[in-house]
């Protein structure tokens, strides 16, 4: 499966992820996921979107290169949080993004 996740990691990835010549590349990443509740439009027609939950989560990984930034393995299995069932904390506080991108066409 590691392997699998690197092939398609690659494919997606600009072509300066990774430099060639690194030896290792350590990633560690948290984000916020918002459960989102907009009453009805047809009874309240001008009801925007609002925040419910927010459930912090986050992912880490280590890979390595032993032949100069050509081919990568995980040097230790990706780890992410949380795991299994979670509750999120109660929220009013909106999202808010730093960058929106464009639709797909």
């Amino acid at each position: 499966m590691e392997e699998e996740w690197l092939a398609h990691a690659n494919d997606a990835l600009p072509l300066n992820a990774f430099s060639v010549g690194e030896e290792q590349v350590n990633r560690n990443d948290s984000f916020q996921m918002f459960l989102m509740y907009q009453p009805d439009l047809n009874t309240y027609p001008n009801s925007i979107w609002v925040p419910v939950v927010v459930i912090p989560w986050g992912w880490s990984g280590l890979v390595g290169s032993s032949d100069g930034g050509v081919d990568w393995q995980f040097l230790l299995n990706p780890a992410a949080s949380p795991t299994g069932f979670v509750n999120g904390n109660t929220t009013a506080k909106p999202p808010l993004w730093s960058t929106v991108c464009p639709p797909s066409p």
